[in-house]
């Protein structure tokens, strides 16, 4: 099932299927990181699986309890391909000294 974790590394297999790493290999992760970029912008870098039905969606909060998805709070900073996966940096449009928290995630949805 794809909220199933079949190599019990701590992560989904739907997420293991999108983020382009193998969910019978627990070795085998390819997680989203964080970062400040500019020194005030939070950003996340993950990789993508090409050619699937599945959406990703970068939620932001200030709580972690109210999430938003409005892309006009989003800008893509860039997409590299590297064959079957896409490598995506994207970060707020808003910069960090606005706000005492933050908080980012990625939604994987099938369609």
């Amino acid at each position: 099932p794809a909220d199933g974790d079949f190599d019990t590394d701590g992560l989904a297999n739907l997420l293991e299927y999108v983020f382009g790493s193998s969910p019978s290999d627990p070795s085998s992760t390819n997680l989203p990181h964080s970062s400040i970029q500019e020194g005030q912008y939070l950003a996340v870098t993950y990789e993508r699986l090409t050619g699937t039905e599945l959406t990703l969606t970068i939620q932001f909060s200030d709580d972690l309890k109210t999430w938003s998805s409005d892309p006009a709070g989003i800008q893509t900073v860039s997409i590299i391909t590297n064959g079957l996966t896409e490598t995506v940096t994207v970060r707020e449009i808003s910069p960090i000294s606005n706000r005492k928290l933050r908080f980012l995630r990625l939604v994987a949805e099938a369609q």
